[in-house]
């Protein structure tokens, strides 16, 4: 991933270096790449959303969401590594924790953790049409 990630800052991010640690003197950089990485994430999900409301079939749509992942992908591997973050190790602690906090599986609270979906105005999304 580093070399990956280093090729990438050559070519497109040259003002943006990895090298360049992120620190409290440049939170600039930080809140760039924290918006950049929304703005992907958005493209993402608008990519989903004409899929989901029928405007394109998944298959059509498959190439569109791989780009905007790879997109997503690369704005958070350059905050890992800009804030020194190890996202595997990230990733397995949050696993950990996630098992800790939902004994019952991950998706689920527990009977200490009540669901506050409907005090919180929160419902499951709708769910697709078949349009066959």
């Amino acid at each position: 991933m580093q070399e990956l990630q280093d090729r990438l800052d050559r070519e497109f991010f040259p003002h943006l270096s990895s090298t360049n640690p992120i620190t409290q003197k440049n939170l600039q950089v930080l809140l760039y790449l924290a918006v950049a990485l929304c703005g992907e994430a958005g493209e993402l999900a608008n990519e989903i959303k004409k899929v989901y409301r029928g405007d394109a079939p998944l298959a059509e749509k498959k190439e569109a969401i791989a780009r905007e992942l790879a997109d997503v992908l690369i704005y958070t591997l350059k905050m890992c590594t800009q804030t020194s973050t190890d996202l595997e190790r990230a990733f397995l602690d949050k696993l950990d924790y996630n098992r800790r906090r939902f004994s019952s599986g991950l998706s689920e609270p527990t009977a200490s953790e009540p669901d506050n979906r409907e005090k919180d105005g929160r419902t499951d999304p709708p769910q697709p049409q078949d349009s066959s």
